[in-house]
Formats: C-alpha cells, structure tokens, sequence
C-alpha cells in the first residue's frame, strides 16, 4: 500500500494550481450599460485536501487571493479579492498516471469590496467574479499527482481520514 499524506497532495495540488491561476484570461462584459473588464492574478493563499464520505473522492477547501484589475466604462481601479472554494475531487488512475479531477464546485465565495463609478454609486461585481471562476474551475484539466512505474497487475484507490491510500 502506498499512502499519499493529505499535507502532501495539498502542497502539489497548490504549485500545479498557482501555475494554472497564471493562465486565467480576462473577461469582459455588459454591466449597468457599460462594457466592463476583470483581469485577476490570483495565487492560492491555502488548500486543504482531506477525506471525504466517498472512498473515492477527497475534499478540497481552498482560499484563492489577489489583486484584480477591473475597467467599467471610463472608470479603472485595482481591488483585492479573496475566493473561498469548496469541493469534492476523485483521484483517478491512468495507465499509472494518478490524477486529482474536480467532480462539483460545492460553494464558490468571492469577496470584493464595491467600486465606487460615481458619487451616487457603487457596484458589487463578486456575484460575476464567482460565476466566472467557477467556469474556470470547471474547465480545469486534471492535476497530475505523479506515475507509477511499475509493472502493475491491478490497483485501488481508497480515501481514508489521514492519507489517499493506493493499494497496487
């Protein structure tokens, strides 16, 4: 049996998901009549991976945060946004290659404080900051964990409360 303690996985997980989060394009939308642009650069502050009910899958918490740059109209300004994420992944094995797959975003929750566009008003543009990294999220590809290279007849994968277990 091999034993990939959760600490581990969490700190791989992290640097291959900082390196994605440097890929993220800008978006651009119609708000309140203005075209409105969000260019984010995002790191991950903390991730946690730990058991889950299901054997076959582990819990993801993560804490996303940066500066995001944002353009509404004539207006332009740099803001800090803080991501909270949770959500269930499956660890899958390929021919060896053993990989860690988002299957549901269970709670997305971006905070942001408002943009002030004039005296009179202020925008809070964290409901579309969630809906667009959760499309980000959702688009990830999977997170390689490493390969087994070993002539293998059969293995297993089995969650526990401490480690991903994988019996070979």
């Amino acid at each position: 049996i091999l034993r990939l303690d959760y600490t581990r996985i969490s700190a791989l997980a992290s640097h291959v998901l900082n390196k994605t989060l440097e890929e993220v394009p800008s978006t651009t939308k119609e708000f309140l009549g203005f075209q409105a642009k969000l260019t984010p650069k995002l790191s991950v502050k903390r991730l946690v991976i730990s058991d889950a009910h299901s054997k076959e899958e582990v819990k993801v918490l993560a804490v996303l945060e940066g500066p995001i740059n944002w353009k509404l109209g004539g207006k332009t300004g740099k803001e800090t946004v803080k991501l909270r994420i949770n959500t269930n992944a499956t660890v899958k094995n390929n021919n060896g290659q053993l990989s860690l797959h988002i299957t549901k975003l269970d709670s997305l929750k971006a905070q942001l404080s408002e943009i002030n566009i004039n005296p009179l008003k202020s925008v809070d543009l964290s409901p579309w900051i969630e809906e667009w990294m959760g499309k980000q999220l959702a688009n990830l590809p999977p997170i390689s964990m490493g390969t087994i290279n070993l002539p293998v007849r059969g293995i297993r994968l089995n969650s526990t409360p401490l480690s991903q277990n994988i019996e070979l």
